[in-house]
């Protein structure tokens, strides 16, 4: 049967450190080397407890260590963070607006058909832009998913036919819940840049009217800069709204 044997690094070292002694004609060392400095702990007792302990310290430190130090670098957040808030603001709502603004009429008593001069209409209406607030999960160093909310208010005025005068004040509102996936494409402790894109639900209503309908999303631009603390602005594209957001978040 054929054997196979495997001769560690302190075995070559051991027999290296003889072949020298024995090709210069020595007996003894004078040099602390770690083959040395093993042989005469054998002898005593005590090197050899150190070196124990040595290597048991070193062997639990790596044991505990490095799966941190490597969950941190998978992770790809400042210092291991996992999870991140964020509330952001920003925006033209223009499915909204589509949805929920007379843009036949635009209030304007010269712009509507004959057939209605008479009938109220709608005056100026007014949206507070897309507010939003997300709870986000750092998967990995170029991968976070995102929870999030969005919430547009509205209101406007209902004026009267004949008189134009202020008949009533309506309010409403749109609300949807948007699961975007996020994409960071490069990444600095404290800079990030990313694009992301998700679909969602929105509900809305406003007068007498109501609409749900999906949301689709897309985030061809953004970018983060801070620490546990941060800022980040967006260039969107999409139902929820477009164009610049901006907005805070903590990580932790």
């Amino acid at each position: 049967m054929r054997t196979s044997a495997k001769v560690t690094y302190f075995e070559m070292s051991v027999c290296c450190h003889a072949f020298i002694l024995t090709i210069i004609g020595a007996t003894e060392c004078n040099i602390p080397c770690c083959p040395c400095i093993f042989m005469s702990g054998i002898k005593d007792g005590f090197v050899m407890k150190r070196l124990v302990v040595l290597c048991m310290a070193l062997v639990t430190a790596l044991a505990v260590s490095e799966p941190a130090s490597a969950r941190c670098r998978e992770a790809g957040s400042l210092n291991g963070l996992r999870y991140e808030v964020r509330l952001g603001w920003g925006g033209y709502p223009a499915a909204d607006v589509a949805n929920f603004v007379d843009v036949d009429y635009g209030g304007c008593f010269g712009c509507r058909p004959y057939s209605s001069i008479y009938d109220d209409y709608s005056g100026p209406v007014y949206m507070t832009g897309v507010i939003s607030a997300e709870f986000d999960f750092v998967l990995r160093r170029w991968f976070t998913l995102s929870l999030g909310i969005g919430w547009n208010g509205i209101w406007g005025e209902t004026r009267d036919g004949v008189t134009s005068s202020l008949k009533s004040m309506d309010s409403g509102y749109v609300a949807t819940f948007l699961p975007q996936a996020r994409f960071t494409y490069f990444s600095r402790e404290y800079f990030k840049m990313y694009s992301a894109v998700g679909l969602g639900l929105s509900y809305g209503h406003f007068r007498d009217k109501a609409v749900v309908s999906p949301c689709f999303h897309t985030v061809p631009f953004g970018i983060m800069a801070g620490g546990r603390v941060f800022g980040f602005a967006e260039l969107a594209l999409g139902m929820l709204n477009i164009g610049a957001t901006a907005g805070i978040g903590v990580r932790f």
